[in-house]
């Protein structure tokens, strides 16, 4: 009995002690869970500081970033003023005229450097005669030989024709009469086979009958003349050969127009008064139109104009018979 009594009585003793050894070990659990928990708190307000001072540094950063097109803009806003105002000056110039103001505009820039001035038109490049070396003077007489028997002849000027001259008339080629020895001829013979080559057609004999160019003929001529030592005094035979030449055609032309007209006589025609002139065509247009109303394949408005116009011519021939 004493002995439950007694262990009733340390049981409390026992639980105390057990208490007194828990506890310090449950408040230095708390301290540690209170340190955590302080240590997280921390660390989240410093992400989050951290995050919105990043966040507003990229926006400082944005905001202080410089604008590539700023430049750009700017040009093209001051060049498109300016222009907006030059064309409006051409404008009020042209008296608000849309067609004056693009001529006033195109005459204005083709001024500017960027456009060079205009050159020879095409028609005057054709027209240009290209003396290739020759003197004024055998340039005007070869001009006026070319013009003359390129309009006598049906076909024009032929380069056959032209290396026969340059044979027969400027003795610039060898011929059975005369020989330049065979160097010259080789180099003459060479200039005319260029000559040839830039006719029209395939074969030799095709591009011989072709036509040419004065200055065709000037850089012949040219050539010739070099080959055979150049020199005013050779132009100048030259010419004299093709005034020669130009006066017996044209005296024989003329001969021969004379003999022409010697041949065939006409009678003259007898002199007629305007007042029998006159009657005849009023003849003439009464039986034309007797004619076709006879015929009757005109219609009532052509009858009816060609009956008005019989009486009318018919009234005019006897007013002329009177």
């Amino acid at each position: 009995m004493l002995r439950s009594q007694a262990g009733l009585l340390t049981r409390p003793l026992r639980l105390l002690t057990a208490s007194n050894r828990v506890l310090p070990l449950c408040n230095r659990r708390l301290t540690f869970c209170t340190k955590a928990s302080d240590k997280v708190e921390n660390t989240s307000t410093s992400t989050s500081s951290g995050s919105s001072s990043s966040s507003n540094g990229s926006t400082t950063n944005k905001n202080n970033k410089p604008d590539f097109w700023a430049g750009p803009k700017m040009l093209l806003s001051t060049v498109g003023s300016i222009g907006v105002l030059y064309v409006s000056y051409y404008f009020y110039k042209a008296n608000f005229d849309v067609e004056r103001t693009k001529q006033l505009l195109k005459q204005q820039y083709q001024q500017w450097p960027l456009y060079p001035p205009p050159g020879p038109s095409q028609a005057e490049l054709i027209t240009r005669v290209d003396h290739a070396g020759l003197n004024q003077e055998m340039m005007d007489t070869l001009s006026t030989w070319f013009l003359y028997e390129d309009n006598r002849r049906q076909h024009g000027v032929s380069r056959q024709f032209i290396i026969e001259t340059c044979r027969e008339v400027l003795q610039l080629l060898d011929s059975p009469d005369r020989n330049f020895g065979d160097d010259l001829n080789a180099k003459c013979d060479a200039v005319v086979d260029d000559f040839v080559a830039q006719g029209v057609g395939r074969s030799d004999e095709e591009k011989r009958l072709s036509g040419c160019t004065v200055n065709e003929v000037s850089r012949l001529l040219s050539a010739l003349f070099e080959i055979h030592g150049g020199g005013d005094d050779i132009q100048e035979k030259a010419k004299n050969n093709l005034i020669d030449e130009v006066s017996r055609t044209y005296r024989e032309q003329v001969e021969m127009a004379r003999a022409f007209q010697d041949a065939i006589k006409f009678e003259p025609l007898p002199d007629i008064s305007e007042d029998e002139a006159d009657r005849a065509v009023l003849v003439l247009e009464l039986e034309q139109y007797q004619t076709e109303l006879d015929e009757g394949k005109c219609d009532d408005g052509r009858k009816q104009w060609l009956q008005e116009e019989i009486k009318e011519v018919k009234k005019l021939l006897n007013e002329m018979k009177k």
